[in-house]
């Protein structure tokens, strides 16, 4: 099972909801993979952020951004060639990341912006 694969499971695993995989490769060089989910509680953000964290930590891969406030309804998990964004609902329909990540035209300002909504 790849690392995706078993990052999906412990997501599923925990109820996420709305589980999205977005392919980067032909649009930025910046990141392989961005995952997308949304969570129903804070609670389920900091669970989400420990078992990935622990999982990540088996295989070898550090966390980019380790010391990044995560509150606030929006967790960022920064691995180099894999982003992992886990929202609580209403903070996932206000940034509305998925619609710029499924976009064909894709520019990096447009991501830049988005955390200064």
């Amino acid at each position: 099972m790849s690392v995706i694969e078993q990052i999906r499971a412990v997501l599923e695993e925990i109820k996420l909801r709305e589980i999205t995989e977005y392919d980067m490769r032909e649009k930025s060089s910046l990141t392989d993979v961005v995952l997308v989910a949304t969570a129903e509680s804070s609670v389920q953000l900091d669970t989400a952020r420990s078992k990935l964290e622990e999982l990540m930590w088996k295989h070898k891969i550090r966390l980019k951004n380790p010391l990044e406030e995560w509150g606030g309804g929006w967790l960022l998990m920064d691995y180099g060639d894999l982003i992992i964004n886990v929202f609580l609902e209403e903070k996932r329909s206000f940034y509305n990341l998925d619609d710029l990540l499924r976009s064909q035209h894709f520019d990096i300002d447009e991501i830049k912006n988005v955390h200064n909504r």
